[in-house]
């Protein structure tokens, strides 16, 4: 799955011109790496139950997971979902850096292709 993220950000920088498609793949690519964060702390969770505290639940489902994997990815976070395990700050963090890594990169990108 990061390799399927990674080649769908590699072929988004290699266009020439910005239209639909340009623009629809950056959005996948933006799902893929919270999805594939999301899988990667699903693993995690079930190796170390209890690594996230969700204030509304003692057993987290798979949603819950995504949901607190594109919180964090998009910076927003509401403090529902909290990270407890040092593995999971730490890839909460990088999330958060990612997130907002590739949202200044890819608005910078479409507004170089537009000038």
């Amino acid at each position: 799955m990061i390799f399927l993220t990674f080649n769908i950000i590699r072929n988004i920088l290699g266009v020439k011109e910005v239209n639909s498609h340009v623009i629809l793949g950056s959005l996948c690519g933006y799902m893929m790496l919270g999805l594939t964060a999301a899988f990667i702390i699903t693993i995690l969770d079930f190796y170390f139950p209890g690594a996230i505290y969700f204030s509304h639940t003692d057993d987290p489902k798979i949603g819950d997971i995504v949901y607190f994997t594109f919180i964090t990815l998009t910076t927003i976070g509401y403090g529902d979902a909290v990270p407890i395990h040092n593995l999971i700050k730490g890839i909460s963090y990088t999330l958060g850096i990612l997130g907002q890594f590739y949202m200044t990169v890819l608005v910078a990108f479409f507004m170089g292709k537009f000038l």
